[in-house]
């Protein structure tokens, strides 16, 4: 897993022709552009995050580089911000699992050679004592 993770953003707000009618009466659903689709553990941590704050009437899910946010007109300026607030925290979160991921895969890696390393040893010291004496 690479540490190379750049922040997932929004890059772009709805557009009116974008704005569809959502699943309950008096909602819509606002697509807002992100930076690059998330990978899946990100996306959980977002909706974790985005599911402490939110209330039932309103939803945030995310399909690819698109996150869709469904809610009444009138709130969707301080969602916007509670979004932006969300994606910060899993953007940290996950910038730290990786971290963390990366550090585990090092550890593993070197506790795997030196197994390796010795088991070769090992087998290396089998197979010369079986050879014929000269």
């Amino acid at each position: 897993m690479s540490t190379e993770f750049q922040d997932i953003t929004i890059i772009a707000n709805p557009e009116q022709a974008q704005v569809r009618d959502g699943s309950r009466s008096h909602a819509k659903k606002f697509p807002f552009r992100l930076s690059a689709a998330p990978a899946p553990e990100w996306v959980a941590m977002f909706n974790r995050e985005w599911s402490t704050r939110s209330v039932p009437n309103r939803a945030a899910s995310v399909h690819g580089d698109i996150l869709i946010l469904e809610c009444a007109i009138e709130e969707l300026p301080l969602l916007a911000e509670n979004l932006e607030d969300d994606l910060t925290v899993a953007n940290r979160q996950y910038r730290e699992r990786l971290l963390r991921q990366g550090v585990h895969d090092r550890q593993t890696g070197q506790e795997g050679q030196e197994r390796e390393r010795t088991d070769d040893n090992a087998a290396i010291d089998e197979a010369l004592g079986k050879l014929k004496r000269r």
